[in-house]
């Protein structure tokens, strides 16, 4: 079978490539998002860990050096904290943001394909109409044939 014209396949291998580099760009941010949260589950827990500590060092006889150690490294665990969740945030609006520039490349291929499709649908239209025209003029010229020869 012939190769199916469609004037349009640049631009559909192109959104093709797109969506694929879309999505792994989608995956990195997805990840990176998946490491942030980790990271802010063990600064959270350490939080826990030294305010405990801190709570055992006021309770008993009193060290300040300890006590203001593990307060300035409270501050220092918060401070991290917020800073982690200022960058998650404005990644998961990054994210949020690749997600709607996937969709509306993947809803361009589809509608493509779709074309595509209908294309290939109307050029093996014209080739079915087109064989069967072959097919009738061949008949045609059989009838012809054997209708127009002198008995002998």
């Amino acid at each position: 079978m012939p190769a199916i014209p469609f004037a349009l396949q640049p631009v559909l291998s192109y959104k093709g490539n797109m969506v694929d580099l879309l999505e792994r760009q989608l995956a990195q941010l997805l990840a990176e998002s998946e490491r942030l949260r980790a990271l802010l589950r063990a600064l959270r827990a350490q939080r826990s860990e030294t305010h405990i500590l801190l709570q055992h060092e006021q309770r008993g006889t009193l060290h300040l050096d300890r006590i203001r150690q593990h307060r300035m490294y409270l501050d220092w665990l918060q401070d991290r904290i917020d800073e982690e969740q200022r960058r998650l945030a404005e990644l998961e609006g990054r994210i949020a943001a690749k997600r709607e520039e996937l969709i509306a490349m993947m809803q361009d291929k589809e509608m493509l394909e779709r074309l595509r499709e209908k294309e290939e649908d109307r050029f093996l239209a014209r080739l079915e109409s087109q064989e069967a025209d072959f097919h009738d003029e061949i008949a045609l010229t059989q009838f012809v044939r054997t209708n127009t020869q002198e008995p002998n």
